[in-house]
């Protein structure tokens, strides 16, 4: 009786490595072609032990089993000529498929495995895995090449906000690149660029190719870029784009592409960017009221790419409009306030913590449509406010998002979508391509300048 050795080896192109060796029958072959697992992996994730001998890989015939992707690994157990694989939920929009890499004396052959998405259900918790790509040209600038660990701990800041208020969404750093590779840093991209700035409308508007071409697929992450800003951008914050859908689904002031259209013809970057300038601006307790607070502004921006407008009016010339498509937002004179609001920090200073008269006075709105006087708790605005709550109607607005927008990771309805069931990154464009004309996007200043 031979003694079997089971033993463990990391390297960074195969996520785990788990190898048996056994000097009987190392005369016999491997299958010459690739094997289909044909039990499908559930996509809550779990557990499947796969009997090697009933899929024509006898005992003895291998020596090495090596998964191809990070959210599968592999234990073996050579006695059994069996295969241990544990994976993960799937939290991307769509099926998965790995491939198991066996080697033996004979050559190699490959278990072919596949996932199923989640099934889309009304009630359904949201985990959708985001990836910061870090635009930087030096490493030694923190702004630019930002310290580890920092966004982790803005992410979880962000959560609280969203559970705060009921949402059944959370936000995760991707552990797996586009490739289903581990990432070296959990949802961090370092990507090394060769000029010093990026002006964002460029990025987001020109239509360029090659901002597009950063971007990993948005049916498995949102894609968050964080790089300097251009001078004449740099009272920027933020920007995003908001929802595309596909026809009949729709929301006011989203994008629908149309049953003739392809939703890949869609040339600007589906993404956030934020201004890199800002990246450790946070609030601390007990000091001056911060404006440029970066886990407010991540988690407004997240409010825009999931359907929300600012909640304040953006019609100068009509200011009793509400353009927020939300009723039970209050609408407010924005640049009568903003007037208002200089004026007073000109006079006086710095507006003082949370809690003081200065924030007290600020926090204050005067409704452009009733005679009343309200206090700012909205996320969606912004300057002085509370900067905590979603009214019913965004939170409806979110969860149809969530739903149905199609660059967007998790389980989807379109059921009644015709061109989804023909959707593909490789055809050709569709007969309407006048919709993906213009991007739809949304800046975000620092609120006072």
């Amino acid at each position: 009786m031979k003694k079997h050795i089971l033993y463990t080896t990391l390297l960074a192109l195969a996520p785990v490595i788990y190898s048996c060796s056994d000097n009987e029958g190392n005369d016999m072959k491997l299958p010459e072609e690739a094997i289909t697992i044909a039990e499908g992996l559930d996509a809550n994730g779990g557990t499947l032990t796969v009997n090697l001998t009933e899929n024509g890989i006898p005992a003895g015939a291998w020596q090495t089993a090596v998964s191809s992707n990070h959210w599968l690994q592999v234990s073996a157990n050579a006695e059994k000529n069996q295969l241990e694989i544990n994976f993960s939920e799937n939290l991307w929009q769509n099926d998965r498929d790995a491939k198991i890499n066996i080697t033996g004396a004979s050559g190699t052959v490959d278990l072919l495995v596949s996932q199923k998405s989640i099934e889309f259900s009304e009630d359904h918790e949201y985990k959708i895995p985001i990836v910061f790509h870090v635009l930087y040209k030096d490493e030694s600038d923190e702004k630019q090449y930002v310290r580890p660990g920092h966004l982790e701990t803005i992410l979880e800041g962000v959560n609280k906000y969203y559970a705060d208020n009921g949402l059944p969404v959370t936000f995760v750093m991707a552990e797996e690149d586009n490739e289903g590779k581990a990432m070296p840093e959990k949802g961090i991209s370092r990507e090394k660029i060769s000029y010093n700035d990026i002006n964002p409308e460029d990025f987001m508007a020109s239509g360029d190719p090659k901002y597009k071409e950063m971007l990993w697929d948005n049916d498995k992450y949102i894609n968050v870029f964080i790089y300097t800003y251009t001078t004449d951008q740099q009272y920027i914050i933020g920007i995003s784009q908001f929802p595309i859908f596909l026809e009949p689904y729709s929301l006011d002031g989203c994008t629908t592409c149309p049953s003739n259209g392809n939703p890949y013809d869609f040339p600007y970057p589906h993404c956030i960017c934020i201004n890199n300038n800002y990246i450790y601006e946070m609030q601390k307790e007990g000091e001056n009221y911060n404006n440029k607070d970066i886990t407010m502004t991540l988690a407004h921006e997240l409010g825009h790419f999931l359907a929300l407008y600012h909640a304040f009016n953006e019609n100068s010339s009509s200011p009793k409009l509400d353009t927020d498509y939300c009723t039970d937002t209050k609408p407010y004179n924005r640049n009568q306030y903003m007037i208002g609001l200089n004026s007073w920090i000109s006079k006086n200073g710095p507006i003082g913590p949370i809690g003081s008269d200065g924030y007290e006075k600020n926090v204050m709105r005067n409704n452009s449509v009733e005679p009343e006087v309200f206090r700012s708790t909205n996320i969606m605005d912004y300057a002085v406010s509370d900067a905590n709550k979603f009214t019913e109607q965004q939170k409806e607005r979110i969860m149809y998002s969530l739903h149905h927008s199609f660059f967007l990771p998790g389980p989807k309805d379109f059921s009644e979508s015709p061109i989804y069931q023909q959707k593909s990154k490789s055809v050709k464009s569709g007969e309407n391509t006048e919709w993906a004309s213009k991007p739809n996007i949304t800046k975000c200043d620092t609120g006072l300048h």
